[in-house]
């Protein structure tokens, strides 16, 4: 049986996790422990407790906390939620909860970029299935 207030090390190396996620986006939304704390009601210290994993947050709480920060409630466990899974809406998943994280001034170049190199290995693929002869197949009829 467990001590009042001890934990099982999972659960605690869980609540570590999530704190850290906590951290992560908090900073990445710039917004500073006091900040986030005047915006879910709760002191400063209180949210170091959740970042550093001494104190829990209620369902509630991390709802409101995932609001404040413009994420889903997801974002708070992706480390979690990804862990075991593999596969492309696995990578799908991960590569959303980057997308928010973005700075939007950044998100047009990465986007070009992403839709690049989406089209280079289907273009690739296409000219080597035809052997090139594509781009003849569609003069061909307009030549005399």
């Amino acid at each position: 049986m467990l001590e009042t207030g001890a934990q099982p090390d999972a659960e605690h190396e869980f609540d570590i996790r999530v704190g850290e996620r906590l951290r992560a986006l908090r900073r990445a939304a710039r917004l500073t422990q006091t900040a986030l704390g005047n915006r879910i009601g709760v002191t400063f210290q209180q949210v170091q407790k959740y970042e550093n994993g001494s104190n829990r947050m209620s369902a509630s709480r991390l709802w409101l906390v995932a609001r404040c920060l413009g994420v889903p409630v997801s974002a708070l466990f992706s480390d979690y939620d990804h862990s075991d899974a593999e596969g492309p809406a696995t990578d799908a998943a991960r590569l959303l909860d980057a997308w928010r994280l973005i700075d939007p001034a950044h998100k047009t170049p990465i986007l070009a970029l992403i839709e690049t190199l989406a089209v280079g290995p289907r273009a690739r693929r296409a000219k080597d299935d035809v052997s090139g002869s594509a781009i003849a197949d569609v003069t061909d009829p307009l030549e005399p």
